[in-house]
Formats: structure tokens, C-alpha cells, sequence
């Protein structure tokens, strides 16, 4: 079979759906019933150095009409196709979408990785907004052959106008699958995204550290924007933790790697509103990452928390984003070792049997043989 992504984002840009297609196209080359993949994107410097791309800037029409050419002239047999609702309209609505696609001379597959925005009660325009992209979301759904998505809220959402709905992981965009064999010491290291931290959890580390007498670090890992990283070391200062939280950034994958495997837990904190809206959930690469190193996980629980994994306490454990249930939380585990170990093992099983990106570009071959 011959394949297509359509990703509007793939490395070097960096991008979490960029990476996954990268990942995804790596992975799908290696079986033997993939004949070739191609990718198209508007990543300008990913088609200049790779053969099979094709390059699109904004979706027009006349690129559309190209890239109909493109899957002609090289015989494509399906399209796997990334769709967020901003990589294909700078305001989020892509109304002609739908159509397009329907227009498209092979079967589509749509990976859903967002739907739409939540709505906001004060503002009306989030309501024209959320409104129209469901609709949009909706209308894809019905026109693909197939549809995936990684989360169970996301595929009751599209069940409906779907002809058929898979659900199917995050792979990690770093990988490790090394697991972490940290014992707990006197000096306890906390890592988490750096774009995950907030204003609560170095409340509780602060608590930790000054209140309980417990020798906690927090590395914070990861890409984070300029103005976010301002804004959070000044919070930092002001807190006097300075000593205790290190924003390491961007760095080598083996570096990056080693910094998780070092650490004693993994926490990741997402809001979740008081409708409980929000959450942790498998469509996080973050979360992928962290359990492909075998740590013991700390995360918040809401409604995009549902998938099998997040049923249940083998893998994770739950907290709240309030400083002092963060703290709780922490405490509990550095007083129950035992706990700690079966979450870090609960953890890195989980990830060996349904997310590594072999297991993932095998089910998205299974899902292509039953088009």
C-alpha cells in the first residue's frame, strides 16, 4: 500500500502532532506491507530535504487541486490525515475542509487529535466559535472512511458520524523505554513538562520543602515559550525557590531521557473546571514519554480522563491542581515505597503493550486492510 500523511506541522518544527506523524511515518515504513509514504506539509524546510513530500502553505484551492495531482501521479492508496482545527484555518473554522476532502480521489482516514474549543459562558464569540467547530469536526467524520482518535471523550463525541471509529494512543515523541530504577534518597526529584508547571504545584513544592522538612527538586523539562518562561521564573523568585526548581529546556534526547530516569515521580498537572472539564489523558505525548521511562505518575483527573488506563490506580495515581492536595498527594507516595514501585512498573507495562509506535503503526495497518 501506498501512503500519505497530511500534517500541516513536522520536524525539525517543533510541534506534538508534527511529531507524531514523524514517529508514525517511521514506524509504517518498517512494515512490509507499506510499499511507500509520503507526507505532505507546509514545513518548508521537512520538503526540501525529503523526496516524498509535497509542500502546501495555507490549503488553498489551487494547492488542493495540486495535491490531487500529487496522489494521482504517485498512485496513493490511502490518506492519513492530522486534523486540529487551527492547522487548517487561522481562525479555527475551516468551513471548505469537509468538501475537500470528500473530493479527494482515495480513501481518508482522519486523526483527530482536537475537535474543538470548550465553551466559555461569558464570551459569545467562544460559542459561535466551539460551535462551528464541532460542526466542522462533525462533518469530517462523517465524510472519512475512517476515523481515529486517541481518547475515549473524543470518540463518543464523533461515534455517531463516524462510519468507523477507532481508538488508538499517543506514542512518546522521545523515546526511552528504559526503566527508571531511582530508589528514594534524602534529595527527591520531581520532573515534569516545563509548559505543565504552575503556579500550585511550586506551591507545594515550597510547602514540601519548608513546612515538611522534605528535600525536593523540581526539574521542569521541555519546551516552554519566552513570555510563559518569564512569567514563570518571576514565580519562581517570589516563591524564594530558586535553589529548588531547574527550567532545563530543550535538550539532547539522551540528556533529556537521563533527567527522567533520574527522577522519583512524574507529575503532570492539567486544569480541570468545576464542571470538571479537562484533565490528563492519552492524547498527552508527554504522559507517553514519562511512561516509557517507568516512572510512577501523578496526574489530574477530569473529564478527558477516561481512557483504560486512567480507570484505574496500576498505572497512575490521582491528584487535584490545588497546592495542597498536590502536596498530599506527594507525601503519600514518599511514605508508601512500595506504592511508588508498582505505579513505576504499572506504568512502563502499560506502555510496552499499547504504546510504542510499533504497536500503534500496526493497528493503523489493520485499520487501512479493513477499508
Amino acid at each position: 500500500m501506498r501512503i500519505l500523511i497530511i500534517s500541516k506541522n513536522f520536524p525539525p518544527k517543533i510541534d506534538g502532532v508534527g511529531d507524531y506523524s514523524y514517529h508514525l511515518k517511521k514506524e509504517l515504513s518498517k512494515d512490509g506491507s507499506v510499499e511507500e509514504i509520503y507526507v505532505a506539509t507546509s514545513v518548508n524546510e521537512a520538503f526540501k530535504t525529503n523526496k516524498y513530500f509535497f509542500f502546501f502553505y495555507n490549503w488553498s484551492i489551487r494547492e488542493f487541486i495540486k495535491l490531487k495531482g500529487f496522489i494521482c501521479e504517485n498512485a496513493i492508496d490511502y490518506i492519513l490525515f492530522q486534523y486540529v482545527p487551527y492547522s487548517f484555518s487561522r481562525l479555527g473554522i475551516p468551513l471548505l475542509l469537509p468538501f475537500k476532502l470528500n473530493l479527494l480521489p482515495v480513501k481518508c482516514v482522519t486523526v483527530f487529535h482536537e475537535i474543538a474549543v470548550g465553551y466559555e459562558l461569558p464570551n459569545p464569540k467562544s460559542w459561535i466559535i466551539a460551535s462551528l467547530q464541532r460542526l466542522i469536526a462533525w462533518k469530517i467524520a462523517y465524510t472519512s472512511d475512517a476515523v481515529i482518535t486517541s481518547t475515549g471523550l473524543y470518540e463518543k463525541l464523533l461515534k455517531k458520524f463516524s462510519k468507523k471509529i477507532y481508538r488508538i494512543g499517543i506514542g512518546p515523541n522521545i523515546i526511552a523505554e528504559q526503566q527508571s530504577l531511582t530508589t528514594l534518597k534524602n534529595n527527591i526529584v520531581i520532573s515534569s513538562f516545563s509548559n505543565r508547571i504552575n503556579r500550585e504545584l511550586l506551591k507545594a513544592v515550597k510547602i514540601l520543602i519548608e513546612e515538611e522538612g522534605i528535600d525536593v527538586r523540581l526539574v521542569g523539562l521541555g519546551y516552554i515559550p519566552d513570555n510563559s518562561r518569564i512569567t514563570l521564573e518571576k514565580e519562581i523568585a517570589h516563591l524564594g525557590l530558586d535553589h529548588a526548581v531547574s527550567l532545563m529546556g530543550i535538550l539532547e534526547e539522551n540528556e533529556f531521557i537521563q533527567h527522567l530516569i533520574d527522577s522519583n515521580i512524574y507529575l503532570q498537572i492539567e486544569p480541570v473546571d468545576k464542571n470538571n472539564k479537562g484533565g490528563v489523558s492519552l492524547k498527552s505525548g508527554a504522559l507517553a514519554v514519562a511512561m516509557s521511562c517507568g516512572l510512577p505518575i501523578v496526574i489530574t483527573k477530569g473529564q478527558m480522563t477516561d481512557s483504560d488506563i486512567l480507570r484505574h490506580k496500576k498505572e497512575v495515581y490521582y491528584t487535584t491542581n490545588s497546592a495542597e492536595n498536590i502536596t498530599q498527594s506527594i507525601e503519600y507516595l514518599l511514605k508508601h515505597p512500595e506504592l511508588l514501585d508498582r505505579l513505576g512498573k504499572g506504568s512502563f507495562n502499560y506502555y510496552k503493550e499499547n504504546m510504542t509506535w510499533s504497536t500503534i503503526a500496526s493497528k493503523y495497518v489493520s485499520v487501512l486492510n479493513s477499508l
